[in-house]
């Protein structure tokens, strides 16, 4: 009997081993697919300078001359490896497209950063 138990208690230890094993391989494999489909996006995604670029091309000259906020522009581009782009990033592509930023204290605005596009005259 006792060699029987003996046995017993192995091969559930071996299952166990078997099912850390399996599962180990099934986080590395989801591991895998979450960094190729990050690739993949970055792959597709165009610089922010461009995004935004084509952005305001595409909205009539009321929309696209106000003053924008940081939520905005972000929920309005495509992110490099994420749904959406880190505010800095947006940022850093603003400044190089000329754009310039201020704070409104006027009504309606209750002290916001917002974001200008340049004057183009």
């Amino acid at each position: 009997m006792e060699n029987y138990l003996t046995k017993w208690g192995e091969q559930i230890k071996s299952v166990a081993e078997e099912s850390r094993r399996l599962q180990n391989l099934e986080r590395e494999a989801e591991a895998v697919k979450q960094l190729n489909k990050q690739r993949e996006l970055a792959r597709h995604t165009k610089p922010l300078t461009e995004q935004i670029k084509e952005l305001m091309r595409s909205l009539p000259p009321s929309l696209r001359d106000r003053p924008w906020s940081m939520a905005e522009l972000t929920s309005r581009l495509q992110g490099r490896y994420r749904d959406r782009p880190h505010a800095q990033h947006v940022g850093i592509a603003l400044k190089q497209l000329g754009w310039h930023r201020e704070r409104r204290w006027g009504q309606g605005y209750g002290g916001v950063r917002v974001w200008l596009p340049p004057v183009i005259g």
